[in-house]
């Protein structure tokens, strides 16, 4: 186990190195245009490799991280106080992630308050950090400058990479289809933006965000507006969209501040939309789940079926499909004799044994003790010896489970792909049912083909 936990350790601080390494790169290639934009990531990364630590690894992490940036720093930029430089980093790191493991969320169902809170947190800590960071100039007149900039790079970063990395964690309704009109929307949004370089058209890409929002699920929809953010700040860094001088000192708030925290606003309500709207969709298909879902067996039940047959969900898989219905033989006597609640065990055995067996499978509670199974097959297969082979193993299982045996009757029927379609099912599900009758009359616990 120790051995174990160092291997751990080590891969984690191989991820480390790297992280620093690539964002240390490109903040070196970036220079001297924009300085942090492209090295700030790495406190949100370090963030959130270290996120779910226990305490003491958290802060020897951390304060590993720190070494690295002094390290190279005080190799690549001689010029600059690494010491000190880099202490900002330190703090945001560790007070970001103490504070978000702190809040114990559930990053499975992310709502829209959780996500506030984060956002809390990261803006507490920026604030923070762009207190020290003004504070380690050591001059009265560049304190409030230097805050500011610590204060928005950071601000910023953390925005636009952390929801992005928690949301990877979360539930995702996946929407059926893909639709491409946000994207040329976004094309065309910065073809313009590129033409007509007035900052003020930043603000056009906020529908537009909105709209990938709600069309698309949500990892992509933070993928997207992520990626946008940091497109728009580097676009402004590098003055490919105007906002006049912005490398003075002489104001607390530079212009590319000013931007920076108008970018972030646009695509942090980005967020909540794609939060919204990916929670909306869960709850909705949660309720239609319910609706299609068999209470007892937990297999979708009539609703369920018609559904699946709507959406052609066994088309396109396989030259031929098998329907077979499932009785339970003398199922009415085993209610009689043991009771209701004997009947409802003896039901969520066999939907549990038919997840267990036919995992790719439309598995369907038809009724009383009735099930459906339709299965994409291959000619050649052998159907009958697959199916048998089930009951002859919920027979021996009844025997465990039950102390008694229960037999199952089987009838199915084998189809081409092209004649399974809604309207022709009860005609299909009659053949089936026809090769169930033979069954019983053979004397049960046995299976039949039409």
């Amino acid at each position: 186990m120790l051995i174990a936990e160092k291997q751990r350790n080590l891969f984690n601080l191989f991820k480390l190195v790297i992280i620093v390494a690539i964002c240390y790169t490109l903040n070196y290639i970036a220079r001297p245009y924009e300085v942090l934009s492209t090295f700030w990531p790495a406190n949100s990364l370090v963030v959130m490799l270290i996120l779910n630590f226990k305490m003491l690894d958290k802060i020897i992490f951390s304060f590993t991280f720190y070494i690295l940036l002094y390290v190279l720093d005080s190799f690549f930029f001689k010029d600059l106080d690494a010491f000190y430089i880099n202490i900002p980093n330190l703090a945001f790191v560790l007070i970001t992630s103490i504070s978000l493991s702190a809040l114990k969320l559930d990053f499975k169902i992310l709502s829209e308050i959780q996500l506030l809170k984060i956002f809390l947190v990261l803006s507490i800590s920026s604030l923070i950090t762009s207190l020290i960071g003004g504070a380690i100039t050591f001059k009265k007149t560049e304190f409030f400058p230097a805050m500011a900039e610590w204060g928005c790079e950071q601000l910023s970063t953390a925005l636009l990479v952390i929801p992005l990395l928690l949301m990877y964690r979360t539930n995702v309704y996946l929407k059926r289809g893909f639709n491409y009109y946000p994207l040329l929307f976004l094309i065309l949004y910065y073809c313009f933006i590129i033409k007509f370089t007035a900052a003020v058209n930043i603000c056009l890409i906020v529908p537009i965000l909105i709209a990938c929002a709600i069309f698309y699920n949500l990892r992509i929809a933070a993928w997207l507006v992520s990626i946008n953010g940091f497109f728009l700040i580097f676009l402004i860094s590098y003055g490919v969209i105007k906002t006049g001088s912005y490398l003075s000192n002489s104001a607390i708030f530079t212009s590319l501040n000013y931007y920076r925290i108008a970018i972030v606003a646009t695509v942090s309500s980005a967020f909540f939309i794609a939060v919204l709207v990916n929670n909306n969709e869960m709850i909705k298909e949660k309720l239609r789940q319910s609706q299609w879902t068999d209470d007892l067996s937990q297999l979708w039940n009539r609703k369920g079926l018609i559904e699946d047959l709507k959406i052609g969900r066994f088309l396109g898989k396989s030259e031929t499909i098998l329907i077979a219905i499932i009785d339970i033989d003398n199922f009415k006597q085993i209610n009689d004799s043991f009771g209701h609640l004997m009947g409802d065990r003896v039901i969520i055995s066999l939907a549990d044994q038919l997840i267990n067996s036919f995992l790719e499978a439309g598995l369907y509670r038809y009724g009383g003790d009735e099930f459906i199974i339709i299965l994409n097959v291959e000619i050649e297969q052998e159907y009958k010896k697959q199916l048998e082979e089930f009951c002859n193993q919920f027979l021996a299982n009844s025997y465990q489970e039950f102390d008694m045996p229960i037999t199952l009757s089987i009838g199915y029927t084998v189809l081409f792909e092209n004649q399974l379609y809604l309207e022709n099912f009860k005609h299909l599900l009659a053949h089936a049912d026809h090769a169930l009758y033979r069954s019983k009359s053979l004397g049960k616990n046995t299976v039949s083909i039409y």
